[in-house]
C-alpha cells in the first residue's frame, strides 16, 4: 500500500472514529466500512483540489486538519449535486469519494465521502432513496428538513436523513466542509432536487 493510500486510510480512521458519537445503525454502518478502508474507487486518479479546500481545512480542528490535509491531494474531487445544483455557472458542490459499496446491480449498502460547499450557496430542497449521515467538519449552515428550519449547524453537529426525506442548506462567508454517508439504497439515479 502506498502513502497516499496510508494517508486516506488514515482520514478515514479518525472520521471513523468521530462517527462514533452518533447513535445510529447508518453511523455504525458507515464508520465500520471506512474502518475497513477507505479508498477512492479503483482507476479514480487524484484531480486538482477545489477552490476554498484550503480555506476550509484550516478552519477545521487541528488533527482533523492535519488528516484532511494529508490525505487531500490523494482525493478524486468531482462536481457533486449529480450536475443538477449549479449556482450562476459555477460548480457550487465538490465531492471526494472515500469509499463506494454500491455495486453491480446499483444497490448496496453504503458510500461515503467528503463535500465542500461554496460560500453564500443555497443548496436547494433534495431527496433520495438512501438513509443519509452528515457530520459538518468545518464551516456554518443553516439547514431545513422537510421545509421546516432546523437551526444552523456548526462543525462537530450531525444531520441524520431518512430515506426520501427532504433536506437544504445555505452555507454563509465561508465555505463549508462535511463528511457525507448515504446507507441502504445508495443508487444515485434516486436523487432528486424538488
Amino acid at each position: 500500500m502506498g502513502n497516499g493510500a496510508q494517508q486516506v486510510q488514515a482520514l478515514g480512521a479518525h472520521l471513523a472514529q468521530m462517527l462514533s458519537a452518533h447513535d445510529s445503525d447508518c453511523a455504525r454502518v458507515l464508520g465500520a466500512a471506512l474502518r475497513e478502508g477507505a479508498t477512492p474507487r479503483p482507476g479514480e486518479a487524484a484531480q486538482t483540489r477545489p477552490p476554498k479546500l484550503m480555506q476550509a481545512l484550516r478552519a477545521a480542528p487541528e488533527d482533523l486538519a492535519s488528516a484532511l490535509s494529508a490525505a487531500a491531494p490523494n482525493l478524486r474531487w468531482y462536481e457533486g449535486g449529480f450536475g443538477k445544483a449549479h449556482d450562476r455557472g459555477r460548480v457550487a458542490l465538490w465531492v471526494a469519494r472515500l469509499f463506494d459499496r454500491t455495486g453491480m446491480v446499483g444497490k448496496g449498502d453504503a458510500t461515503a465521502g467528503l463535500i465542500l460547499i461554496a460560500p453564500n450557496y443555497h443548496y436547494p430542497e433534495h431527496s433520495h432513496a438512501a438513509e443519509e449521515l452528515y457530520l459538518v467538519l468545518s464551516g456554518e449552515l443553516d439547514w431545513s428538513v422537510d421545509g421546516q428550519d432546523v437551526g444552523r449547524k456548526q462543525p462537530d453537529a450531525f444531520v441524520h436523513h431518512q430515506p426520501w426525506q427532504r433536506h437544504a442548506m445555505t452555507t454563509g462567508d465561508d465555505p463549508a466542509l462535511l463528511f457525507w454517508g448515504w446507507t441502504g439504497d445508495t443508487r444515485a439515479e434516486t436523487y432528486t432536487l424538488h
